[in-house]
């Protein structure tokens, strides 16, 4: 998937509402492309303006900030490397291992005040 989201000059995520984060969007984070989504709670759990176009949840909208993105390549391209380092500090192998490593710990600690 890496592979093709790579050939893309922007990446799209354009839902109206919704209560769970679409998980392609991890995916284009990591991608280190420039990103137009919707502004809804959701999206904004890990997308900002340092790092994504967020526009309103309408078609013209979305369209208007697909175009912005095009006609400004120096902004795509800073987009896109915020968004991938937001996903390389945020997101990667070693975020993952830390909390589960957090998770162990709290459990320990947990369990070590019941024996008490």
């Amino acid at each position: 998937m890496a592979s093709y989201l790579a050939m893309a000059d922007v990446l799209v995520s354009p839902r109206a509402y919704g209560g769970n984060l679409p998980l392609k969007v991890f995916d284009y984070l990591a991608a280190g492309r420039p990103i137009v989504a919707t502004d809804i709670p959701t999206h904004r759990t890990v997308l900002a303006e340092d790092r994504a176009v967020l526009v309103a949840p309408r078609t013209d909208a979305i369209a208007e900030g697909i175009l912005s993105v095009l006609a400004d390549p120096e902004r795509a391209q800073r987009l896109g490397t915020a968004a991938r380092r937001y996903a390389q500090t945020h997101l990667g192998w070693n975020r993952f291992v830390g909390s589960i490593e957090a998770l162990y710990a709290e459990v320990e600690r947990h369990a070590g005040v019941a024996r008490s």
